[in-house]
């Protein structure tokens, strides 16, 4: 199949967009290149199969790319994406850091406020060691790993957790304090965000292709297997 077809063989360097490309992606032509030797029937086929949306990725992917490639000199799949969503790498880092966030702490926990009251005292005067303390009065799971937690994704921890956790410089102690249906005192190890460095940028910019790309899919075969 030639996606070429109906493009200009020079390339341009012009402005492109994920509207431009929209806008091409809506026209008869280009649906009928898509849609090339895909009767009803087939199709139907491949929805029943759960293979039409794989399908239909294949080609709009190939198709964007050639599109693209035709205007602008890019060769790989990351570039297309930062020609088309650079400006947007910033905004989604904002939104998904704080679910990178990682620490390693220690944690104990007891159904008893004095024990933890007790606990919090000789830890903090460094008169017994959290491997002493947990086999002592710890819970599970904590109880029989020194009450270590290393390399903690932050964002699944309880929220009274993430709370101490955020507020606690290196090495430091929490307060006493009630974390659910226990007492307990954490002390954060290390507490780590992540950086916009050029892998997580990348990696930010293949969602954000993939999530355009799989919503330009979803819309054209809606409206295909609507029409039948």
């Amino acid at each position: 199949m030639n996606y070429h077809s109906d493009l200009d063989p020079v390339r341009h360097e012009v402005p492109l967009s994920v509207h431009i490309i929209d806008s091409v992606l809506e026209t008869v032509n280009v649906q009928q290149t898509l849609f090339d030797n895909l009767d009803q029937s087939i199709a139907d086929e491949l929805e029943a199969a759960g293979l039409l949306t794989n399908f239909l990725k294949f080609r709009v992917t190939n198709y964007v790319s050639q599109f693209a490639s035709s205007k602008h000199n890019v060769q790989t799949q990351i570039d297309i994406a930062a020609l088309l969503f650079e400006g947007d790498v910033g905004n989604r880092y904002i939104k998904i850091r704080s679910d990178m966030e990682m620490a390693d702490f220690y944690m104990l926990r007891n159904s008893s406020k004095q024990i933890i009251l007790e606990a919090h005292q000789r830890l903090i005067h460094a008169e017994e060691s959290w491997l002493d303390i947990s086999l002592r009065w710890g819970t599970e799971p904590e109880k029989n790993k020194s009450g270590y937690y290393p390399s903690m994704p932050v964002a699944k921890l309880p929220q009274e957790v993430r709370t101490i956790l955020r507020q606690l410089k290196e090495g430091q102690f929490s307060n006493p304090t009630r974390l659910g249906k226990y007492f307990g005192v954490i002390q954060l190890i290390s507490y780590r965000k992540p950086e916009l460095t050029e892998q997580l940028r990348n990696e930010i910019l293949i969602i954000l292709y993939n999530e355009w790309i799989d919503s330009r899919v979803n819309d054209l075969k809606t409206r295909y297997l609507a029409s039948e």
